[in-house]
């Protein structure tokens, strides 16, 4: 839902203006190639994925050494 709003709001900016989408655009989860039960699943359990960092594999390396953890947790739920 939150990912439509924005579809949405952006679709009703004026053209000229920062953060504007076309309205000829597919909507927001297709132009991410994202599909709706993965996003569904992602926005419920993400908790359950994530249980300390979630980001870039690097950037979940960069935040383990910064707080000095022993071991990275979910690395293999980190985008690359």
């Amino acid at each position: 839902d939150y990912l439509q709003l924005l579809d949405w709001t952006g679709r009703i900016l004026r053209d000229d203006k920062r953060g504007a989408i076309c309205e000829k655009a597919p909507p927001i989860l297709k132009r991410l190639n994202i599909d709706p039960k993965n996003w569904m699943y992602s926005t419920q359990y993400f908790e359950h994925s994530f249980k300390a960092f979630a980001g870039t594999l690097e950037s979940v390396k960069h935040a383990c050494a910064q707080f000095e953890y022993k071991r990275r947790p979910s690395m293999n739920y980190c985008l690359t």
